[in-house]
């Protein structure tokens, strides 16, 4: 109780101060995106291949350039585009494309074709379950078998890509063409629910696969996956479209590359295409947030948070130009206290429910990859118990 009068009394402090600080929203200074070493590494290492390296088939094969195939195909991921080329830009959590398809009577293969300046993991789904195994693409221009033996008949197919966007601005990630043993049918329709996800490495998934303490740093990028996350599984579980702007150790006032979220949130693209902004023309019926949890409390102390966060869901909002759309701030999913008093303290300032800003206390878990035992992250099984209490939370929310 002593807690919470201690934090009453900040918050009717902070009512006294705040407005000063706050009635407007802080202005979003873009920064330069600098030169880093590993944009000079990419730069100086990665040799685009003149024509790309072909995985051949058994199985007879139609190919098609995406651009060429629009109409046909569902993109993935809200911010999913395509560039100059008619290459489907694929940097952000979950992008890719899903497709339906009559595949022919001898059964078929897929074969995606690539073109990357860094490795990213990508799995495949048919009908709704993975189909084989994840895989890497690599560096470099390819057209890789990414699926074998699928069935003949009618199938929906999804390519999900499984890890996060590189932090350089030369960074760049493409799905150039697909090829299969069949035809298009009418493509996916766009679903009734979509939720946007917006914040750090929780919604990644960072570390999810992994399961034990001594991990590298390396391993644990590699142990990240957003189909064992937070975001993907509500969104399939409650049968939405979903749109994942997040990155691993972001923040207010920490960078992620030359980042920090309130100015990664304007890139389409995140990090690639830099001059392209984000200009939505789909309204989501929620936004959930999980940010904070990497700034310090000495870089970042609780008023300043709650300002921050106050601004940044008001910024959120000005996107799609309303401010009642429902904002939900996530917390004690790494950490049992931090944060939780202030995201509390910023649904009481803004309103709480009447201004349709809410906090949701979500199930803490440190069973998937880390360095040492005391410093883990949520693995997949802790992500499925927060899916457990956010998927009926959002839909007595949503009324669906």
């Amino acid at each position: 109780m002593k807690f919470y009068r201690t934090l009453l009394a900040a918050v009717l402090l902070l009512c006294m101060l705040l407005p000063l600080a706050s009635c407007a929203s802080e202005p979003k200074e873009k920064e330069k995106t600098e030169e880093t070493k590993e944009t000079a590494t990419v730069e100086e290492t990665v040799e685009e291949e003149e024509a790309p390296a072909i995985e051949e088939s058994s199985m007879p094969m139609n190919e098609y350039k995406l651009g060429d195939v629009k109409d046909s195909i569902k993109l993935l991921g809200e911010r999913s585009g395509y560039n100059k080329d008619g290459e489907l830009i694929a940097e952000w959590s979950g992008s890719g494309f899903e497709m339906n398809v009559e595949i022919g009577e001898e059964g078929s293969d897929l074969r995606i074709g690539f073109r990357c300046n860094y490795s990213a993991r990508w799995k495949v789904f048919v009908d709704g379950e993975q189909f084989g195994e994840r895989f890497a693409t690599g560096n470099g221009n390819k057209k890789m078998i990414v699926a074998r033996g699928i069935p003949a008949g009618e199938h929906t197919v999804a390519l999900v890509k499984d890890t996060q966007p590189a932090t350089s601005r030369n960074n760049y990630n493409s799905v150039v063409s697909v090829a299969f043993n069949g035809e298009f049918l009418e493509a996916p329709a766009e679903k009734d629910l979509y939720l946007e996800f917006v914040g750090d490495g929780y919604l990644v998934g960072f570390g999810a696969l992994g399961k034990g303490s001594s991990s590298t740093a390396s391993a644990i990028v590699d142990e990240t996956s957003v189909t064992a996350a937070l975001p993907y599984l509500t969104a399939q579980a409650m049968d939405a479209d979903y749109s994942i702007v997040a990155h691993s150790q972001i923040g207010f006032v920490t960078k992620a590359g030359s980042y920090q979220m309130p100015a990664l949130y304007d890139n389409r693209y995140a990090y690639r295409e830099l001059d392209t902004r984000y200009k939505p023309d789909r309204k989501p019926d929620a936004i959930i947030v999980h940010l904070g949890m990497d700034d310090s409390l000495e870089n970042l102390p609780m008023g300043e948070y709650i300002v921050k966060a106050k601004n940044f869901t008001i910024d959120l909002r000005d996107y799609y130009k309303d401010q009642t759309i429902p904002v939900i701030w996530v917390y004690n999913t790494l950490y049992h206290t931090v944060r939780a008093g202030e995201i509390e303290a910023l649904m009481q300032y803004m309103g709480g429910a009447d201004a349709n800003v809410y906090a949701l206390k979500l199930a803490y878990g440190a069973n998937g990859s880390g360095s040492t035992e005391t410093d883990r992250y949520p693995s997949a099984e802790d992500h499925q118990k927060s899916v457990d209490i956010l998927v009926p939370y959002l839909k007595e929310l949503l009324g669906k």
